[in-house]
């Protein structure tokens, strides 16, 4: 995450887009006591906002403002990755 400069990384399963996990996630599951070498999957988001790649830019952008999100996924019709928008481009 310090390489790339980002609080964000998308997690894979299988090369299908699964989840993501942010720097606020770690910092949880440090506080909560989590062995770090566990699997990723005990501290991803179970529930995540996605957009949807017929959705329009206002309405993405309009549910990045509602929820204060510094990143959104956007999915195609199938469920795979199309982009991911971050709120400060």
């Amino acid at each position: 995450m310090d390489i790339v400069e980002s609080k964000l990384l998308l997690v894979f399963k299988d090369d299908v887009f699964y989840s993501i996990l942010s720097i606020g996630d770690i910092q949880r599951a440090i506080i909560k006591g989590v062995n770090l070498s566990e699997p990723v999957d005990l501290i991803l988001r179970k529930n995540i906002r996605l957009g949807h790649e017929h959705d329009s830019d206002g309405d993405l952008k309009e549910l990045m403002q509602k929820y204060r999100m510094e990143f959104l996924p956007v999915l195609t019709h199938n469920g795979a990755l199309k982009e991911v928008l971050f709120w400060d481009e």
